[in-house]
Parts: structure tokens; C-alpha cells; sequence
């Protein structure tokens, strides 16, 4: 799912990441990879579900610094072909629970305590002198789901 996103309103926290950026850049990635994943457990709540495909197909990359500039990307998002779709249409309904935007909200939801859990997660491993590599800590992009694939997946085995 590839869905570019603009929530107004965030100037100071853009800055304040791009200070502690400069100053703590392998910090920062870390930092902001571990909220990735507190936007995608939130989302994972609040996407859609029928047979939970949608939900299961969650994943946070780790982020990719590049070059002299110091600059990552954090992406987090679901891996099905119909993931867009669901997070779009407003005129579903959604009978099994979840809602329309549900990458948008939990991303909304996060921002409001995102600066003061980035700035003592960054301050804490500075001051632990924490300069180790990231290390993915669950599924990275994955390929779609296809229809084929949400069959198998959707099936659940009974026992005997």
C-alpha cells in the first residue's frame, strides 16, 4: 500500500526530528522505526477485517539512511492488493469491525505524543552511547497478497 499522507499542523515535530537528526542520526532512525510500529499496531486495530488478511499483511520497513544528507524513511504500511481501496473508500461498511482511514487515524493518534517519546527514546540512546546498526524487528514490505494467497491464508484447519 502506498498512500502519501500530509497531516498539517506537525512544523515543530518535523524540525525537532530534523535537529535530532543532524546531531543523532542513526538515534533518530531507531527511534522513529520503533514508532512505525506504534503506528501499525494501531492501525492494525483499526483496519478492516473479514478474514483478518488485511490486518495480518501489517508490516514496518526498517528505515534507509542515505548518503551525506542524513535522511531516512520510516514506511509502514499492508501488503495486500486491496489494501488502498479499503483505506479510501469511505462507503464501505465494515460489519466485522475496522474503518475507512485507518492508516491516517492511527497515524493522527500517534502524532500527539510522538516529539516527547522520540525525543527520550533519542536522548536515552545518545547517552548510552547506542550507535549499533537498526535491526528489523518484524516483517518487512511484503509482496501482496493475491487471491490465491488470501485463500490459503484465510483457511484455518480444524482438529481431530
Amino acid at each position: 500500500m502506498s498512500v502519501r499522507l500530509e497531516v498539517k499542523g506537525v512544523r515543530e515535530v518535523v524540525r525537532a526530528i530534523r535537529d535530532y537528526a543532524k546531531r543523532y542520526p542513526k538515534q533518530t532512525a531507531k527511534a522513529l522505526y520503533a514508532e512505525g510500529f506504534g503506528v501499525q499496531g494501531l492501525a492494525m486495530k483499526l483496519a478492516p477485517v473479514e478474514f483478518a488478511v488485511l490486518r495480518a499483511s501489517a508490516y514496518t520497513a526498517p528505515p534507509t539512511l542515505t548518503g551525506g544528507t542524513k535522511s531516512f524513511e520510516v514506511e509502514t504500511g499492508f501488503g495486500t492488493e486491496y489494501a488502498v481501496k479499503q483505506h479510501e473508500e469511505l462507503r464501505y461498511r465494515h460489519p466485522r469491525g475496522g474503518q475507512a482511514k485507518y492508516l491516517e487515524a492511527a497515524l493522527k493518534q500517534r502524532l500527539a505524543g510522538m516529539l516527547p517519546r522520540l525525543r527520550s527514546a533519542i536522548e536515552a540512546m545518545a547517552k548510552s552511547k547506542d550507535e549499533s546498526g537498526i535491526t528489523p524487528l518484524g516483517p518487512t514490505k511484503p509482496k501482496p497478497v493475491t487471491r490465491r494467497r488470501r485463500a490459503t491464508l484465510g483457511r484455518t484447519r480444524r482438529r481431530k
